[in-house]
């Protein structure tokens, strides 16, 4: 799995961080959306695709969870500038 991550520009971004039983892939939102986005970038659609392949081939419980700024894109480019 590491070298998958590493070897991708967009996953290279991404922290691994263990838990007790568990694995958290990290990504920051940066690498995946655009500013103000809400729809993934193709690279990063590739990029997720990849990691995918290689979550697949674990026997592991797999989940996802996302999160997203609130707040209007005009609220979001006030507080960004």
């Amino acid at each position: 799995m590491t070298q998958t991550v590493t070897g991708d520009p967009i996953l290279a971004r991404a922290r691994l961080v263990a838990g007790d039983d568990r694995l958290f892939v990290v990504l920051p939102s940066d690498t995946l959306f655009e500013r103000n986005g809400v729809e993934l970038s193709a690279t990063a659609e590739t990029a997720l695709f990849t990691l995918g392949g290689v979550l697949r081939s674990l026997g592991n419980q797999v989940g996802v969870v996302g999160h997203a700024e609130s707040g209007t894109e005009g609220e979001m480019d006030a507080a960004g500038s």
